[in-house]
């Protein structure tokens, strides 16, 4: 067994990337509205190359999976408390015209609280808490209609956690923020209008925002299709538009 190239090309087959790809205009992930206007509209819409972080969002996936198997454990250790943890349900919710669709990590009906997990390498290194975590967690929220949550790091290396908000301040939760949930849905609803208006570009020149400058747009890798994949994409589905440069047409 050759583990060096087999062990990539296992987590590449492992990936589902068509996931979290919406081409209805108005559908939209939470995780992809709390990203800026450019990554937004290229997550929605499938047109980012996340070939390199397979092994990343497998370990986030299997982190998920061990709290899942081990939730009656969970609840023993916390004197029964947690005995009816709810793990990774779908939710659907309309704000307006703007359609949120997902799956939250974890809802304690105890608590009436909800959890989300982030896996990160160091926390040395990790400016917490991240802007986009906190938009997240307001959509899934707002979905579930709970007051309060919690956002639970984990760091990859040894499993140590660290809460927000930090357990030795007043705040032992983040209250649900209705401003928080407009300023989202603000910046959602232009990326569902461009791609309404836009559609699939088919280079970088028709991606209808600039990059803004955050860690994720200086470090994009693009994965554009032709019109040929497009049109296989879009059969039978809902009917937008194909953008193109000059120089592409």
């Amino acid at each position: 067994m050759n583990f060096h190239d087999t062990i990539p090309r296992l987590l590449d087959a492992l990936q589902d990337t068509d996931s979290h790809t919406e081409y209805d205009p108005w559908m939209i992930h939470p995780s992809q509205a709390a990203k800026c206007h450019r990554q937004a509209y290229l997550s929605k819409l499938g047109l980012l190359d996340h070939s390199d972080l397979h092994g990343t969002f497998q370990v986030g996936n299997l982190f998920h999976g061990f709290l899942e198997e081990h939730a009656d454990l969970l609840a023993d250790l916390d004197d029964g408390a947690t005995s009816r943890l709810q793990f990774e349900r779908d939710v659907s919710v309309r704000v307006d015209d703007v359609h949120f669709v997902g799956t939250y990590d974890c809802y304690d009906p105890e608590e009436n609280a909800l959890y989300d997990f982030k896996t990160h390498g160091n926390f040395r290194y990790l400016d917490w808490p991240v802007e986009r975590h906190l938009d997240q967690l307001t959509v899934y929220m707002h979905a579930v209609q709970v007051p309060k949550a919690q956002l639970v790091y984990i760091q990859k290396t040894d499993f140590e956690v660290a809460i927000y908000p930090e357990q030795d301040i007043d705040e032992e939760y983040v209250e649900f923020d209705p401003e928080r949930l407009d300023a989202i849905v603000d910046r959602a609803r232009r990326v569902c209008n461009a791609v309404a208006d836009y559609g699939i570009p088919l280079d970088e020149a028709s991606i209808p925002f600039e990059k803004c400058g955050c860690f994720m747009c200086e470090s994009e890798s693009l994965d554009l299709p032709d019109v040929e994949t497009v049109d296989r994409l879009l059969a039978g589905g809902p009917n937008l538009p194909v953008t193109a440069s000059e120089t592409t047409t």
